[in-house]
C-alpha cells in the first residue's frame, strides 16, 4: 500500500515539474509547440 502511495506522488511531482518546464519553455520560444517537443524529446 505504501509502495503505491509512492509511486503515485513520484508520478504526480513528474507531472508537475513536466508542465513547469513547459511553460518556462513556452516562454522562451514563444509557442507551446516547440516547448512540448523540447519535453517530451529529452
Amino acid at each position: 500500500m505504501v509502495l503505491y502511495f509512492f509511486a503515485f506522488a513520484s508520478g504526480g511531482a513528474a507531472f508537475i515539474y513536466g508542465i513547469t518546464f513547459a511553460k518556462m519553455l513556452a516562454q522562451t520560444f514563444g509557442s507551446s509547440t516547440p516547448a512540448a517537443s523540447a519535453v517530451t524529446g529529452t
